[in-house]
């Protein structure tokens, strides 16, 4: 039989090396949504994945949308990226890092996406807009 010491050491060990992981333990399904609002383009594809999953490509005509969910990663590197194409346009762009978007979306998140980048937010008129990748 071990020791008690060398049992509480590797448990220690663990939520130690562990804690980036804290905010992460209360994993609810986050939703993403997506939104069409390039008013040029008459549709827009839209083709999202992740390192395990590859979603299907969605066509949004203008103002329709698309979601998908999952449960984010216990560790926090869950990563979904898209890609948007509309004309003779082609766009990607990392639409759910965790890291960057669970603490103010871990429920919800809703994307506009815009000709010159995608925009973060409930209302296209004052949501946050990003670059593309």
């Amino acid at each position: 039989m071990g020791s008690p010491m060398i049992s509480v050491f590797i448990i220690m060990s663990f939520f130690i090396g562990s804690i980036h992981a804290w905010p992460y333990i209360a994993l609810v399904p986050t939703y993403v949504l997506i939104n069409n609002a390039i008013p040029e383009a008459p549709q827009l594809t839209v083709h999202c994945r992740s390192g395990d999953d590859d979603l299907g490509y969605h066509v949004l005509s203008l103002t329709d949308s698309y979601d998908f969910h999952f449960k984010p990663n216990f560790w926090g590197r869950t990563l979904f990226y898209c890609q948007f194409n509309w004309l003779n346009e082609s766009r990607y762009f990392d639409i759910y890092i965790q890291k960057r978007d669970y603490s103010r979306c871990s429920a919800l998140c809703i994307w506009w996406i815009k000709s010159e980048g995608p925009c973060y937010g409930v209302d296209p008129a004052t949501c946050v807009p990003y670059p593309w990748n």
